[in-house]
């Protein structure tokens, strides 16, 4: 078997084991891999969630993409605005996560600056005193022990065009 490179810890934004992204969203502004995008006032542009409607209304998780982010990026906005992007609204992926994560919790989302963290369109398993909504159809797959990143499956409606 063929290995490329030595990686042994997931990327935020990673597919994990399934999953077919949608392409063609563009980033209204700088944004992480790894994390719920939803769409913008513009068609086809996609931005972190900063209403609870928005979050219920999520085009998916913004795909890590090899072919736009180097392997060492490690900034907090991996991809520039006005970059067309993967987003992946089935299937396994690694987002990034202000806690310890389990397998029964329930996904919140974050849609404001609040306590328990500033990245918006990352996971918890609380609203975090109303800055995160709940987002159905969405379930723990991998665990993690704090901040960083866990697995998640997720099956999001089809986003209205």
């Amino acid at each position: 078997m063929q290995t490329y490179g030595t990686e042994t810890t997931p990327r935020r934004g990673q597919i994990a084991s399934i999953g077919d992204p949608t392409v063609g969203y563009m980033t209204a502004a700088a944004q992480p891999a790894g994390v719920f995008v939803c769409e913008d006032t513009t068609a086809q542009t996609c931005k972190v969630p900063t209403s609870a409607a928005e979050v219920l209304q999520a085009l998916g998780v913004a795909v890590w993409s090899a072919s736009e982010l180097p392997p060492t990026d490690t900034t907090a906005n991996d991809y520039a605005a006005a970059t067309v992007i993967p987003v992946l609204a089935h299937g396994e992926i690694w987002v990034v996560c202000e806690e310890a994560m389990a397998v029964t919790d329930d996904v919140y989302v974050r849609r404001a600056v609040g306590a328990g963290g500033s990245q918006l369109g990352a996971v918890r398993d609380d609203a975090d005193t109303a800055s995160c909504t709940l987002l159905p159809n969405v379930r723990v797959v991998t665990a993690s022990s704090g901040a960083g990143v866990c697995k998640l499956r997720i099956n999001l409606p089809a986003a209205a065009s």
